[in-house]
């Protein structure tokens, strides 16, 4: 394209106006619509998902801290879609809002334990642990579960099946272990519930 559009000046002088067309054009377009809406429904889907968080548990901070693990998830996906030049096509587009589904799951699940843990024992070592032993466990059994399932599109005869199996395992895997590591350290570090 670049190369044809440096006759396009020439083009004009003559009255000769240049359109693409094509299969390959429209390629080009539809890849361009797809990333531009991903970016953004990405972007936006943060913020909402922090503002909603926020409300919920009366708390800025806490809507913060459990978009962590989705941003992370979501950085951590992409990038291993480009490193392993994964194209961004319809059905890969779909990680990022499975991504934010399962990672807001995990995190309303896991700040709402570690909120009445905290209120109820008034010790920080003492919530972690209460908390790890309940959601953890729960959240390591149900992204366990889930990753099984979705791995079996492994074994399937159409390429991007495959790649959206190995993806949303991969999301599934990462949004678990950033909720058990991630998200438990910034609670802990924040001191939200343990204001004394």
């Amino acid at each position: 394209m670049a190369v044809i559009n440096s006759f396009e000046d020439d083009f004009e002088e003559n009255g000769i106006t240049i359109n693409y067309a094509g299969s390959g054009y429209k390629g080009l377009v539809f890849t361009d619509l797809i990333l531009e809406g991903q970016i953004m429904s990405l972007i936006l889907s943060l913020i909402i998902v922090i503002i909603l968080l926020g409300i919920m548990f009366k708390n800025i901070k806490l809507g913060l801290i459990g978009a962590v693990p989705i941003a992370v998830t979501a950085l951590i996906s992409f990038g291993i879609m480009g490193f392993l030049d994964i194209p961004l096509s319809t059905t890969t587009a779909l990680l990022s809002s499975i991504a934010i589904g399962i990672g807001i799951d995990y995190a309303v699940h896991f700040i709402e334990q570690y909120k009445l843990n905290a209120i109820n024992t008034g010790n920080k070592l003492l919530t972690a642990q209460k908390t790890m032993a309940h959601s953890g466990r729960a959240i390591s059994f149900n992204a366990i579960v889930v990753i099984a399932g979705f791995l079996v599109l492994l074994f399937s005869v159409f390429p991007p099946n495959r790649e959206l199996g190995a993806l949303v395992s991969l999301n599934m895997f990462t949004s678990f272990v950033g909720t058990l590591s991630i998200m438990l350290v910034l609670l802990n570090v924040s001191k939200i519930y343990f204001k004394k």
